[in-house]
């Protein structure tokens, strides 16, 4: 491998890791959900969550516990993760026979209880935890392993802008726009463009360019010049000359009648 490919594969495992750090989870506090309360509650106070019940929370620092304690939640642990074991939460469906009260090493050697209250429970084992049946009781646990990172809140669309007022405008200025004639405006465009033949000094002609340097230029401003005079509205050549190519304007002028 060549030094560039070698600095080029640098550059993506660096950007890669550092798009993606992974993240150690090896300490967590469990917060009880209070009536009402839901994930955007504790987001609302500050707090990350990086798993959950419908009883509870798994947070995976002390300032997200600390917040959600000062609001008077129930704020257990820490307890801290073996990381050469698997954690899982659960979550007991239908009537709560009380899981903290069973001993799912039974069930599952090298299993414990990290934490338990009402349906909801977080667990440590060596291997997956197995589908649990208890005695003569069909335990119907929904059992998931524990997220390592903290879950992502929704991304807020900014409310719609109201639509502007319409602009009001002095009666005069309306009167104007009203005498604009849509037709009449696509046609003087069709004809300086090419897409119509015209007549300039009583011989057709078709405008393929308006280059500045081009003979058709001459021609497309005789045109003009002479539609604002058959308009009756003054009109004159202005010439100019700039990086050695002499040009020229058309200039019309309209006298108005107030000052």
């Amino acid at each position: 491998m060549n030094f560039r490919r070698m600095a080029l594969l640098v550059l993506v495992l660096g950007a890669v890791l550092h798009a993606a750090p992974a993240t150690a989870l090896d300490r967590v506090w469990v917060a009880t959900i209070p009536g009402g309360a839901s994930i955007e509650t504790a987001w609302s106070l500050g707090a990350e969550v990086f798993d959950r019940t419908p009883e509870m929370f798994v947070l995976g620092d002390a300032a997200s516990a600390a917040k959600l304690a000062g609001a008077g939640w129930t704020v257990d642990g820490p307890y801290d993760l073996d990381a050469d074991k698997r954690h899982t939460i659960g979550y007991e469906k239908g009537t709560s026979f009380g899981l903290a009260d069973i001993d799912f090493s039974i069930a599952a050697p090298g299993a414990r209880i990290i934490w338990a209250r009402g349906r909801s429970l977080l667990t440590e084992s060596t291997d997956e935890f197995p589908h649990i049946d208890y005695g003569q009781q069909h335990r119907d646990i929904k059992l998931q392993n524990l997220r390592k990172r903290p879950i992502r809140r929704p991304i807020v669309q900014a409310p719609a802008r109201d639509k502007a007022a319409a602009t009001t405008f002095l009666p005069i200025i309306s009167d104007i726009v009203a005498q604009v004639d849509s037709n009449a405006l696509k046609t003087w465009v069709d004809n300086l463009s090419g897409e119509n033949s015209i007549l300039v000094s009583g011989n057709p002609f078709t405008i393929t360019t308006r280059w500045t340097d081009n003979a058709q230029c001459d021609t497309a401003e005789r045109y003009v010049l002479e539609r604002f005079q058959a308009m009756g509205i003054p009109a004159q050549f202005d010439p100019y000359s700039f990086s050695g190519t002499d040009a020229r304007n058309v200039v019309a002028t309209i006298t108005g009648s107030e000052t």
